[in-house]
């Protein structure tokens, strides 16, 4: 009994000298940040660069520090830059280059993030860029025979070059300054293709996929998304990859022939695809749901947002042109004009 009971005294002895030292071994000293440039508030003009310098310090280790630059909604503003370090203390200096049309004005900030393996550090430095003035570089023109669509630039000097041959007629087409993107869409020849402006390369594409009817009946740009819109009555947000977060179903036997947003709303002018009846359908944008609809007497041929409670509508009313101011939230006719022709 005396031998077990020395052998229980020995073990957790043992036990409490690890559990001890496994205690003490134990990093919990995050890595300390000094960032020298730049300074809280510093300007910065788009393009241009950002001289970003400081210092790191822990008491154990440096694995890495990653630089990057964020918008004022923590969005990614620039690439990131990732130093690999080995180390108890380093010095580091990166610059970050600002340019392109993504980098709009207003408050970004600069973020050091850094880590001795087991804790991580982070700084954010508050920083003012003021964007790239804009300028026209060029205006798209667009003219379709009804089998094949032709799209020309005209520069800032009055020549003209040729963008693309599109092998199909015109449902619609968009210009994305920010993305520097065109898009197209074919009616019931072509597919929807997106592509990048400089090169030309693609950023997403969709074919035609109805033989005998309309494919896309609709396309039109706002706030950087495309809204596409199908003869089976769907429209579909689409950003510059063509991905969608959201889907509009047309009110039932219609589809969409002129869509647009507007603030939190999507409104889309829709036609009976057997009938004579034209409505104005409001949906919400985030989530697709249906909001309101109204008869609507005018053929409209075209949507423009005043506010984001106001449309005006531009169309045809018994053969003559017309313009109409559509109210959103209260699912009204504010005004309509005649127009002379």
């Amino acid at each position: 009994m005396i031998k077990f009971g020395k052998s229980i005294f020995y073990l957790l002895s043992i036990i409490g000298i690890l559990f001890f030292s496994c205690k003490k071994d134990r990093d919990t000293s995050k890595p300390v940040i000094l960032l020298s440039a730049p300074f809280e508030h510093q300007s910065f003009q788009v393009p241009g660069e950002i001289k970003v310098s400081g210092k790191v310090d822990d008491d154990k280790n440096i694995e890495f520090i990653r630089v990057s630059l964020l918008n004022e909604a923590q969005g990614t503003a620039a690439p990131s830059q990732a130093i690999e370090i080995k180390g108890k203390s380093t010095s580091f200096e990166v610059t970050i280059e600002l340019e392109g049309q993504n980098l709009k004005s207003g408050i970004h900030y600069v973020v050091i993030t850094t880590s001795d393996g087991v804790n991580e550090s982070r700084l954010f430095r508050k920083i003012d860029i003021s964007e790239e003035p804009q300028k026209l570089k060029g205006v798209f023109v667009v003219t379709s025979d009804g089998n094949t669509t032709n799209v020309v630039i005209i520069d800032s000097s009055g020549q003209k070059s040729n963008f693309h041959v599109y092998a199909g007629n015109y449902a619609g087409s968009s210009l994305n300054s920010f993305y520097q993107a065109f898009t197209i869409a074919g009616q019931s020849i072509g597919e929807a293709i997106s592509m990048k402006i400089p090169d030309k390369s693609v950023l997403w594409r969709e074919a035609q996929y109805n033989q005998n009817f309309p494919s896309f009946t609709a396309l039109n740009l706002n706030d950087n998304t495309n809204y596409l819109s199908y003869f089976t009555g769907i429209t579909r947000d689409r950003d510059e990859f063509g991905n969608s977060k959201a889907s509009f179903d047309a009110y039932p036997g219609c589809y969409t022939k002129e869509v647009i947003a507007a603030g939190e709303r999507v409104i889309a002018f829709q036609k009976e695809i057997s009938g004579a009846k034209k409505r104005m359908c409001v949906y919400f944008k985030g989530t697709g749901l249906f909001f309101h609809q109204m008869l609507y007497e005018h053929d409209v041929k075209a949507l423009c947002a005043k506010s984001k409670d106001e449309i005006i509508s531009f169309g045809n009313n018994g053969g003559k042109g017309s313009m109409s101011v559509y109210r959103v939230e209260t699912n009204s006719i504010k005004e309509t004009m005649e127009l002379a022709g």
